[in-house]
Order: C-alpha cells, then sequence, then structure tokens
C-alpha cells in the first residue's frame, strides 16, 4: 500500500493546483514561469478571468487570489508580474474560514525561501546509466525532491526517457 493519500478534490479539479494536491504537512518551493489573467472554468462550469500563475517545476498552476498576489508582492518586492518570472516561492496549506465555512486553501509563505544548491552530476550520471524505462522510472524516484525539479536533472532524465522508449 502506498503512503501517498489521494484527497477526493483532486479528482473534481483536474487542472490547477490545490491545497488538495499537498500531503499532510507538505510544503513546496516553485519557481514561477510565468502570470497572467486566464478564462478558468470552474468546477460548477462557470467561467471567470483568473490571476494564474505557472510554474517551471512539473507541478499544476496556480490561481492566485488576493492574498496570494499580496505575499507575493511583499516577499518580492514588485507588484509587476512580469517581475516574478523566475523567483521561487513556497506554498502550503492552511485552514481559512471563507464562505461560511472552514476550508482548506493554498498559501504562500511570506518569506523567500532557501533552497539548498544541488550538483546535478551524481543524479545525472545516475540517469544516464539506466538501460531500462522501468530503471529510469526507480533511479527518478530514489531522487530527492531538489533534485528531480533540477532542470539539468529533468533534461537527463527526458533525453534518457527518449532514447529508451
Amino acid at each position: 500500500m502506498s503512503d501517498k493519500l489521494t484527497h477526493w478534490k483532486q479528482l473534481k479539479n483536474p487542472d490547477y493546483i490545490g491545497a488538495y494536491a499537498l500531503q499532510p504537512g507538505e510544503e513546496l518551493i516553485l519557481t514561477i514561469k510565468s502570470c497572467g489573467l486566464e478564462q478558468v472554468v470552474g468546477t460548477d462550469g462557470k467561467k471567470q478571468d483568473c490571476l494564474v500563475v505557472h510554474f517551471m517545476e512539473p507541478v499544476k498552476p496556480m490561481i492566485l487570489n488576493n492574498t496570494n498576489a499580496k505575499t507575493i508582492t511583499k516577499i518580492h518586492a514588485t507588484p509587476y508580474m512580469e517581475q516574478w518570472q523566475g523567483k521561487k516561492i513556497q506554498i502550503f496549506a492552511r485552514r481559512i474560514r471563507a464562505f461560511g465555512e472552514d476550508v482548506d486553501a493554498l498559501r504562500i509563505r511570506d518569506f523567500v525561501p532557501k533552497v539548498a544548491t544541488i550538483d546535478p552530476a551524481k543524479a545525472i550520471a545516475a540517469i544516464n546509466a539506466c538501460i531500462t524505462l522501468d530503471q529510469l522510472k526507480k533511479t527518478y524516484t530514489s531522487l530527492t525532491k531538489d533534485e528531480q525539479g533540477h532542470p539539468d536533472v529533468i533534461k537527463a532524465k527526458d533525453a534518457k526517457k527518449g532514447g529508451l522508449a
């Protein structure tokens, strides 16, 4: 049995990340790729223009509410979305009162996350040594999240996967 839990809401809105996508106590450090206004279709089928941020890491985009947009503005000292590109944020789930009930919501930590500097060479070497897709999958999942999210490691994994397919 897997230790990973699946929240039922993951199946209701598969297009955007939500608090339900995090395991209990989990936090993610993500790098902003782009941010802008997009038309979002809610679970009720209604269309709405929302501020959406996309990440460099392989995670779903996040709909930004005012609270989270203000936090990014504060920690990165700019209200301009174009200047958020390449900036790191740390997201977590918090219980809040909204719409007359207590719900879990994604929030952004009010500080710039400290990211461990990793040398991807060892991870890339392990990936390049794989001779089957199954071995590649096991090797990649054994890496730390920081290693898995490193652009050079992702590039090596994708290249190796293409060569083994």
